[in-house]
Order: C-alpha cells, then structure tokens, then sequence
C-alpha cells in the first residue's frame, strides 16, 4: 500500500514537473523580466517582438576645478534614437527551464538575449562633442613639472595634470559600451578618470633633479665688478637669479636687466665725455661670469681719450670772460672786454653757489651729475672749481624758467643752470683758462 502511494505521488509529480517545463516553452514563468519589464501574465504569440528599454549611459568625468568625480548621461533613445525589439521566442528560450518552479520564489531577469537594434552613429557623436569633458572651457592642458626662479632661489614647479582627455578615446568607449549593449549585455557606467593625459615630467623626475643640482650650482657664487682699485660692486645669488632667466629648465641671460646693470655702474662712474666706462665689454664679462660656475671678479674696461687743448695760438682761443650776478641772477659774457651777451640763469645762494674768482677747468659734454638725492642728465657741462667736476656751468632741462627770484625757492645744488641755447652757446666759446667771476 506505502509503495503504491509513492509511486501515485512520483507520477503526480512528474506530471506536474513536464506540464510546467512544457509550459515554460510558449508561456513566460512567473517573476520573469526583461529590461524592467515583466512579462509574465501578459499574452504573448510566439512570433511576436517586444520593445526593449532605452538604454542610458553614465559617463564618469573629471571636474576641472576640484579633479573630483562628475557624471553624466546618455539616453540613447533621445540622444541616438535608439531602437531594439527581443524576439519572444528568444525570450522564452533564454528561461530557466529545468529550474521552472524556482521562478515561484526568485525574480528572472533575462540577459543575453539577442536584440534587433539600431540607432544614428552620427547623432551619437553629437552628444558625445557637448560632454563637459570635451567642452573647449572645460579643456586644461597639462603642464609638466619644471625648474623656476622664485624669492631668491631655484625650485621645481609641481606639474599639473589639467584636465583634457583626447576625443578620440571618449568616442571609443561610448561606442564599445554601445556595441555591448546592442549585443545584449546590460549597460554599464563609463569611467574616463583613468583615461585623462597626465604630465610627462612629474617633479620627483631623476633627470629634472640633476637639473636643478646643476643649476643651483651656476647661481650659487658671487660676480663682482672691479671699477677700480677703490671701487666695486658684488652680486650675490639673489642678484645674480635677477639677471637671469629659467626658461625649459635652462637659465639664460636677461639682456634687459644686464643692460640695466651695465647703465646703472656706468653712469655711477662716469668721470667725463673723455673718460668713460667700455659698456660693450663689461656686458660681455657679465655675461660669460653669470653662467660660469665658479665664483670670479670682472675689471672694468675704461675708454679715454684726450679733450681738446686751447691755446691763445689756437683758432679756438679767445680774449673772453664771464662774470655771474647772484641777485640779479644773470650771467654776462665778454670778450675783449665788451659785453656781447647776457642769460638768465638758476643758481644757489650765495656761498652754497661760490663767490670769487675762478677759471674754466673742464668742458664736457654728455655728462651726469650725481648727489645724494639727484641723478640728472645734463648734454652741457662747463667746470670751474678746481676739479672741474663739482661746480660748473649745465643746461637744466627740467626747468621751464629762469632768472627772477626762483633761486629763493627752487635753486640749483650749488651750479649755474642755463637754458640750453644759451649753455650750449657759452659752451662754443669758452676754453680751458677763461675767467670766471661769481659775486653776489
């Protein structure tokens, strides 16, 4: 009898296992999906087509200010007018069906299911031009790492990796991912952070290291420019580094600011149109010593010739004088005794501009007078003190007046200031030894 009613419940159950296993051939099972939709209570032929769901793809990128993670969309339905239909038969032959009755207690999805699809390549790369990541203001370069001259030293410069990943590759994986989905693979995100260009020269680079040492080693000495025995200037590394460029991990010479230099010592030493500083050569010296390694003194070349001699035989020489009243601030100009001509002029008061009788003792032209508070450029100079570079007859071209009372508020630093006509003419006529009278 017990062997009878395990044999009845074996048939039943046999027969309930076929009719279920026959059923999963034209009917779906139960909890049984397909791209979210269920199919299961629903009337199907078996030659009949379902539409499968529009894929969208996110796509992971970088933000260009922050480098954190964006991410954005692609509907392929709206964005590539994506189409697709599952066959019903693949459908139902893509269930479980040995394992049917498990469809009771478990949701089905169905993947990898062949699909008929298409969608517009064309308009697909449209989309994928207006992704932030290839959006021209969105684009940053990256920069490699590289040596700079910053607060009196040399450094490397961290490199930048930007922001900029080429088109090309954004294309091939939103196509590849497309391809996969056509196939029937479920889509995934896209994940472009790993793909972005990189600078080349990172800042631990061996060879951009070497560099620096190497570098480091042309800057850290001490120039100095012997203008005389008395007289020198040194460049130490923050000066020599402010001569000198960085420019692709080399240092190159400043023409500008070594000119600057060379005008700068020139003209502190000047000593007259007959003695003056070569400036051709001392920039040829500073600049062979500013690249050098080794610390090293450079000397001054010096150009001098000989001022003209003026004799009573000379054709220059003349029987003349000039005599210079402080109150009345004028200056008269004699010859023979007879004035010829007078000039207004801009001296000091009395004393500070010397009083008494003198001679000319130098006459320059393009000069520079110097003192603690003036570096003034004068194109005439006439001396009379004994030196003949510390008092003396000049044009003064930053005035617009003279004469008058302007010596009492705004008066020169002990010289004569002329108009420069009137010096340039006086300066035509003088020669070395012509008498000079100042009085008050």
């Amino acid at each position: 009898m017990a062997k009878k009613i395990i044999r009845i419940f074996a048939l039943l159950i046999a027969i309930t296992y076929g009719s279920g296993f026959v059923y999963s051939q034209k009917r779906f099972l139960p909890n049984t999906y397909v791209d979210g939709v269920r199919l299961d209570g629903n009337g199907y032929e078996k030659h009949a087509t379902i539409k499968a769901a529009a894929p969208v793809i996110s796509i992971i990128e970088k933000d260009k200010e922050t480098g954190e993670n964006i991410t954005e969309t692609i509907d392929l339905a709206k964005d590539a007018n994506y189409d697709a239909t599952y066959s019903v038969k693949d459908l139902l032959n893509a269930q479980d069906r040995p394992l049917w009755f498990m469809s009771f207690f478990r949701d089905s999805n169905l993947t990898g299911v062949r699909k008929d699809s298409f969608y517009n390549k064309n308009k697909l790369l449209e989309k994928i031009g207006e992704l932030y990541c290839l959006t021209e203001e969105n684009i940053i370069a990256p920069t490699n790492a590289r040596i700079i001259s910053a607060d009196g030293d040399l450094s490397i410069e961290k490199e930048n990796d930007g922001c900029q990943i080429s088109r090309e590759t954004v294309e091939n994986e939103i196509i590849d991912m497309v391809a996969r989905t056509l196939k029937g693979e479920a889509p995934e995100e896209i994940n472009l952070t790993d793909k972005y260009d990189m600078a080349e020269i990172r800042e631990d680079n061996p060879e951009l290291l070497a560099k620096l040492d190497e570098l480091k080693g042309i800057v850290d000495k001490s120039v100095t420019v012997k203008v005389s025995d008395s007289s020198s200037e040194t460049l130490d590394k923050a000066r020599i580094l402010g001569l000198l460029d960085v420019a692709d991990n080399e240092l190159k010479i400043n023409g500008t600011k070594v000119d600057e230099l060379v005008e700068s010592i020139y003209k502190s030493s000047y000593v007259s149109s007959y003695e003056y500083i070569d400036k051709a050569k001392l920039k040829d010296k500073l600049n062979g010593a500013l690249l050098n390694k080794e610390s090293s003194t450079i000397s001054v070349d010096w150009i001098k010739t000989s001022p003209p001699v003026y004799s009573n035989t000379s054709n220059n020489w003349r029987n003349n004088s000039v005599e210079v009243c402080i109150s009345k601030q004028t200056l008269y100009y004699y010859e023979d005794g007879e004035l010829l001509w007078t000039s207004p002029v801009v001296t000091a008061a009395p004393g500070v501009t010397p009083l008494g009788h003198f001679t000319v003792t130098k006459i320059d032209g393009s000069s520079w007078l110097t003192g603690p508070t003036w570096n003034e450029h004068v194109d005439y100079w006439i001396g009379f003190d004994p030196t003949g570079v510390h008092k003396g007859f000049h044009d003064a071209s930053w005035r617009s007046e003279f004469g008058g009372d302007i010596y009492l508020t705004d008066p020169s630093h002990g010289c004569v200031n002329m108009p420069t006509n009137m010096v340039a003419k006086l300066h035509s006529l003088v020669h070395i030894g012509t008498p000079v009278y100042i009085y008050n």
